[in-house]
C-alpha cells in the first residue's frame, strides 16, 4: 500500500496535538488541585477561625456579665449574659461542615472535640446563670459567692478553649498553605515536563520532516542542477513510496530517457 506524504504530515501533526492535549490535561488537573486548596483556605479555614473567635468572644462576654451580675446582684446583667451565650451557640452552629479535603480530614476529630467542649461550656454557663438568677432573687449570699467561684473557673476554661481553637485554626492554615506550596511545585514541574515533551516532539517532527521531505528534495534539486550543467548524475535512491518517492522514480526515468 502506498503511503501518502499528506498522511505522514497529518500523523505528525496529530502526535503533536495529542501531546499538547495530554500536557494541558495534566496541567489542568494540577491547577484544579491548587484551586481546591485555595477554596479550602478561604471558604473553610478562615470561616472556622472567624466563627470560633466570635464564639469565644461571646462566651467571654457572657461570663464577664455573669460575674458582674454576681457582684452587683443585677438580674439585667444575667439577661445580657444569656444573649451572649445564645450568640456564641449561633457562631458554633455556623462552623463549616467537614470536608473531604486532606487537611480538613486530618484535623476534623480535633475540631469536633473542641466544638463539643465549647457547647458543654455554653451549657455550663447557662446552668450557672439560671442558678445565679435564683440566688440573686432569693438573696442567698453564700450561693452567689459559690457561683462567682464557679464563674472564675469557667472563665479559665473559656480561655483554654480559645487558645486551643486558635492553635487548631493556625495549624490548619499552615498545613493548607504547605499543601498549596507543594501543589504549586508540582504544577511547575508538570509545566516544565510538558514543555520538554513538546520541545522534543517538535524537534523529532522537524527531524523526520527533514529526513523524509526536505533532504530528498534537496538531493533532487542538486541532481537537476548537475543535469543542467551537463554533468553525469547517478540515479536517485527511492526513499519512500509516497509523492516524494514517485517524484524520484519519475526523475530517474526522465534522466534515463535523456541519456
Amino acid at each position: 500500500m502506498r503511503s501518502s506524504l499528506t498522511g505522514k504530515v497529518t500523523l505528525a501533526a496529530l502526535i503533536i496535538l495529542v501531546m499538547i492535549i495530554g500536557a494541558a490535561a495534566g496541567t489542568l488537573r494540577v491547577i484544579a488541585g491548587i484551586s481546591d486548596s485555595i477554596e479550602h483556605l478561604t471558604d473553610h479555614t478562615i470561616k472556622r477561625i472567624t466563627h470560633t473567635d466570635a464564639a469565644s468572644s461571646f462566651l467571654s462576654r457572657a461570663l464577664a456579665e455573669a460575674y458582674a451580675a454576681a457582684a452587683s446582684g443585677s438580674r439585667a446583667k444575667i439577661a445580657v449574659a444569656r444573649v451572649y451565650v445564645a450568640a456564641a451557640r449561633n457562631e458554633l452552629m455556623l462552623l463549616p461542615e467537614h470536608e473531604t479535603h486532606d487537611v480538613a480530614a486530618a484535623i476534623s476529630a480535633d475540631q469536633e472535640m473542641l466544638q463539643q467542649r465549647y457547647i458543654h461550656l455554653a451549657d455550663d454557663v447557662e446552668a450557672v446563670l439560671l442558678s445565679l438568677e435564683t440566688a440573686i432573687t432569693e438573696n442567698k449570699e453564700e450561693a452567689i459567692a459559690s457561683h462567682s467561684v464557679t464563674l472564675i473557673a469557667l472563665i479559665g476554661q473559656s480561655g483554654q478553649l480559645a487558645e486551643a481553637m486558635s492553635a487548631l485554626g493556625l495549624r490548619e492554615f499552615r498545613e493548607t498553605e504547605e499543601e498549596l506550596r507543594v501543589q504549586i511545585d508540582v504544577a511547575n514541574r508538570a509545566l516544565a515536563g510538558a514543555s520538554v515533551v513538546l520541545i522534543l516532539a517538535a524537534v523529532m517532527t522537524l527531524f523526520l520532516l527533514r529526513r523524509h521531505i526536505v533532504k530528498p528534495l534537496e538531493l533532487l534539486a542538486a541532481t537537476a542542477q548537475a543535469m543542467s550543467e551537463r554533468r553525469d548524475v547517478s540515479p536517485l535512491r527511492i526513499t519512500s513510496h509516497d509523492e516524494i518517492g514517485r517524484l524520484q522514480r519519475a526523475f530517474n526515468e526522465m534522466t534515463a530517457a535523456l541519456a
